[in-house]
């Protein structure tokens, strides 16, 4: 199940519990739920969680960012708009390919 709001300054965010499926996954781990991974649909930002601490922002090849917003990677706490939107600023720095 997937949602995409809409976060000022930022533009189109979809929300997911999975993250995006990788386009050659290496890890047969990643090979599971398959059906129900997202699908980049115009969004400019993934908001998801899932992988528990496994890693906090990722890029594949042609995807929007994602940003792994559960709480074992924060504090235990939940994240505010705020910074989501300094992730994404820095997004292009910091994510994996």
């Amino acid at each position: 199940m997937e949602h995409v709001i809409e976060i000022e300054g930022i533009g189109a965010v979809k929300l997911s519990h999975f993250p995006y499926l990788p386009p050659t996954p290496d890890d047969e781990a990643f090979l599971r739920y398959e059906h129900l991974r997202p699908k980049p649909t115009g969004e400019v930002l993934l908001l998801h969680g899932h992988i528990h601490s496994q890693w906090l922002m990722r890029q594949y090849r042609k995807r929007p960012p994602m940003l792994n917003v559960g709480v074992d990677m924060h504090g235990m706490k939940p994240i505010s708009e705020d910074e989501i939107a300094r992730f994404f600023a820095i997004a292009g720095e910091s994510v994996e390919g």
